[in-house]
């Protein structure tokens, strides 16, 4: 199964414009992802089966509802597995 590539923003032309640049370039390798809030970002993360890989999170700093930093900050947790994650010394 190939790794994913998930982007969340609120704003719909922000978050179409990423995908349409997505796409095209990763899609033999990657399978893209876009949400609209970091809730069912989180919720696509959570829904990955095991053994999935994610290879990219991208999110906006700013967004109504969890902002960017606490959407990123719980999505590690919400995988079970992550490509090239290294753990902080």
């Amino acid at each position: 199964m190939r790794p994913v590539i998930l982007a969340t923003d609120q704003d719909a032309d922000a978050l179409g414009l990423v995908e349409r640049e997505l796409r095209p370039r990763y899609e033999a390798d990657y399978r893209v992802a876009c949400e609209r809030t970091a809730e069912d970002a989180l919720e696509r993360l959570r829904d990955l089966g095991t053994g999935e890989d994610v290879a990219l999170v991208l999110a906006v700093l700013r967004m109504e509802g969890m902002g960017g930093v606490d959407f990123l900050s719980q999505s590690r947790p919400a995988t079970t597995e992550w490509l090239n994650y290294r753990e902080p010394r």
